[in-house]
């Protein structure tokens, strides 16, 4: 019984180390991309320049690694630099993202193409999840299965010499 104390204390800590760590993963910075372009789609969709709209998306991330990009991306636009390839060389958005805001920027839909690339991320970290989340099933089941085998024979074996005895 102290075994699985101690494998949920070691999981608890597993846990917490990840989720400290999260905002740099792959996961992570998909997330907060698909969050920065839905809010910088919103913006610019109101009538925003990209300058506020950038502020505004910058002060709804949570993710420390995304807000100094973001950072480093209105820095690049305040030197001159247009905000695709800004934010290509920042790193916002992976290259072929970078590419889709430049070939939004140039046709004049840069909220839409904002809004694609929101959808594209969240599609991609929503189907990632479900693969890791598809492979994780049969582990636990097989887990659970042992837990409830191990305590139907704690409570049965004792019982079993119970009735041996008389």
């Amino acid at each position: 019984l102290w075994i699985v104390f101690v494998l949920l204390a070691a999981l608890i800590i597993a846990g917490i180390l990840i989720w400290r760590n999260f905002a740099g993963t792959k996961w992570g910075l998909s997330i907060a991309a698909a969050r920065f372009s839905a809010a910088m789609s919103m913006g610019i969709s109101s009538g925003l320049d990209i300058d506020r709209s950038m502020t505004l998306a910058k002060k709804l991330s949570d993710n420390p690694v995304m807000n100094s990009r973001a950072e480093t991306c209105k820095n690049l636009m305040e030197e001159g630099m247009s905000f695709p390839a800004a934010a290509a060389q920042s790193g916002i958005f992976r290259t072929f993202y970078a590419k889709m805001l430049s070939v939004g920027a140039a046709a004049g839909a840069l909220d839409t193409m904002m809004q694609e690339i929101a959808d594209r991320c969240d599609d991609e970290v929503t189907d990632e999840l479900e693969g890791v989340i598809n492979r994780l099933e049969p582990i636990l089941v097989i887990v659970m299965s042992l837990l409830v085998g191990l305590i139907l024979l704690s409570v049965m074996l004792p019982l079993t010499q119970v009735m041996t005895a008389f």
